[in-house]
């Protein structure tokens, strides 16, 4: 099935597939285009297009941002990444991320110039599009703001490269659009049990838009705020743990009970992954083939992984059955994304957000808010770690539940270690380093040397060429 889904979004980009790989300037920026209804969906399902390429979300940024924990070493091409030591072939993949985020907010913004005014759309599906543009915008500039610091703020259509004249802006201003988008975004937007038809699972949700607007707050120190945002996602009924943890990366599955918010990928040229044949040894048998890009780091808490702990099974080859593909230089492989049916084309959706993220974020917030970790938010961690040891999710069960009592700093601490178990190569983990003030103690602990240039990735240089409100001296420190 996972083949076959899709076929009406791929449709629906098909009458707009010339503009796909042009400059923002040429994308369905004539009045021509937008006339009918099928126009608006087929302008706004090319919003979510650049997200699912290769040179974002099926590849590279995958990549580049999981190199950028002390837990991941790189191979080949990859290997300055994973050492903090760009060369000029990851710039330009770190440059890619960029532009494809920039296009796809280019895209969000015709949509909300444009639809409003379209005669031939009645006012439900406009609110609806538009909050999809938003709610796109708003997770492109997050991870821009998280890797780049200040950027620039484009609000609107750039329809003519004369207009390409945007300064960089402080963090606050990115954040306060980012707030926005997601506000009116989560009003816009179906619940997920209204709009999962096959044809609509790589569309945003209001439970997407609440669960994003909840990792903004708690990535800001808005705790109250983000408790308040995850336990709406939580108290929504629309998503539950799958008690089998296997079934939330089958690639066969389209979807299952804790998908809040995924890229989706399929088997089709040009809409497929790249996460399976990155990761994989090219004779396991997991993947069509194999370039083992992303390899495990010794030097952090992968070594000591608990076995008993089912994640550690989903995410890492075992030293039993698949220690064959396991070398000396190779001691840790990763195994979470499997697909050997495919050639090249894989069907793996990368998982932005799923309903752990709610559980993890409440908890977290709860502890910052308050002090302390209420009953409730530790009930939301155990749910997770009796998950992973296949103990019933909803049943308290004195083996695997952490233990009341502990102190604020401890209960965190508790988080912060299940938080990159859980998802682990979801593109989290970096996040949450910088969050708890953690980088340079874990870049030090695991061999790397530390240096503040690690924080930020460099202005891409076609950016500063082409952008007439930047100059080389506005170029993150360091490069």
């Amino acid at each position: 099935m996972k083949k076959i889904i899709y076929i009406l979004f791929i449709i629906g980009l098909i009458s707009c597939n010339d503009f796909l790989d042009e400059e923002p300037v040429s994308f369905l920026s004539s009045d021509q285009f937008y006339q009918t209804e099928d126009d608006a969906i087929a302008a706004t399902n090319a919003v979510y297009q650049p997200l699912a390429t290769n040179g974002y979300y099926g590849q590279q940024f995958f990549i580049q941002v999981e190199l950028k924990t002390e837990y991941s070493l790189g191979r080949g091409s990859h290997q300055p990444s994973g050492v903090y030591n760009l060369d000029q072939t990851n710039l330009s993949r770190i440059a890619g991320i960029w532009r494809l985020a920039y296009l796809s907010i280019n895209r969000a913004n015709a949509i909300m110039e444009r639809v409003p005014a379209m005669e031939s759309v009645n006012d439900d599906l406009k609110n609806r599009l538009v909050a999809e543009a938003k709610f796109v915008r708003a997770l492109n500039y997050y991870n821009l703001v998280r890797l780049w610091g200040a950027v620039p703020l484009q609000e609107e259509e750039v329809s003519e490269i004369v207009d390409f004249a945007f300064p960089r802006m402080p963090e606050d201003d990115i954040y306060a659009l980012i707030i926005e988008d997601l506000k009116v975004a989560e009003q816009g937007l179906k619940l997920r049990s209204e709009q999962m038809t096959p044809t609509d699972l790589f569309r945003a949700t209001k439970g997407a838009a609440q669960t994003l607007l909840a990792d903004v707050y708690l990535n800001r120190g808005l705790y109250s705020e983000a408790m308040q945002k995850a336990g709406e996602v939580i108290a929504s009924g629309e998503y539950s743990l799958e008690q089998d943890i296997y079934e939330v990366y089958d690639v066969e599955n389209d979807t299952h009970s804790e998908d809040v918010y995924s890229i989706k990928f399929a088997r089709t040229d040009g809409f497929g992954s790249s996460m399976a044949v990155y990761t994989h040894n090219a004779n396991a048998g997991y993947s069509s083939s194999g370039y083992r890009t992303i390899l495990g780091n010794t030097q952090s808490f992968l070594s000591d992984w608990d076995a008993a702990d089912l994640r550690r099974n989903l995410n890492l080859y075992s030293t039993h059955e698949d220690s064959a593909f396991l070398t000396a230089s190779e001691p840790i492989l990763y195994k979470k994304y499997i697909d050997s049916e495919s050639q090249g084309n894989h069907g793996n959706d990368f998982p932005v957000f799923r309903y752990p993220d709610a559980l993890y974020i409440y908890a977290e917030a709860d502890i910052r808010a308050n002090g302390s970790l209420s009953t409730e938010g530790l009930e939301y961690i155990n749910m997770v770690h009796r998950r992973a040891y296949g103990k019933t999710v909803d049943v308290a069960d004195p083996e695997t539940d952490f233990p009341t009592g502990l102190s604020a700093e401890e209960y965190l601490d508790i988080i912060f270690l299940e938080r990159a178990k859980e998802f682990l190569l979801e593109d989290k983990h970096w996040f949450d380093m910088l969050r708890y003030n953690k980088v340079e103690e874990l870049l030090d602990e695991s061999g790397f040397t530390y240096s503040n240039t690690l924080l930020l990735w460099p202005i891409p240089q076609e950016e500063i060429d082409n952008n007439e409100a930047i100059s080389q001296d506005d170029q993150n420190p360091g490069y």
